[in-house]
């Protein structure tokens, strides 16, 4: 459920709050999103202690 963080501004952040189904898919794509981040300064070794 997306509860808006806009209240009392009128203006909508550019980002959208997101949930999922698969944790591990979660992961890899937060660990991605991480990786092509132009304002990570190091992304070499992004790693996720993820224990299944």
């Amino acid at each position: 459920m997306k509860m808006p963080s806009y209240r009392g501004t009128n203006d909508r952040p550019p980002w959208s709050p997101e949930a999922f189904t698969d944790l591990e898919d979660g992961v890899r794509q937060s660990i991605r999103r991480i990786e092509v981040n132009p304002f990570a300064p190091h992304t070499g070794s992004v790693t996720s202690s993820l224990r299944t």
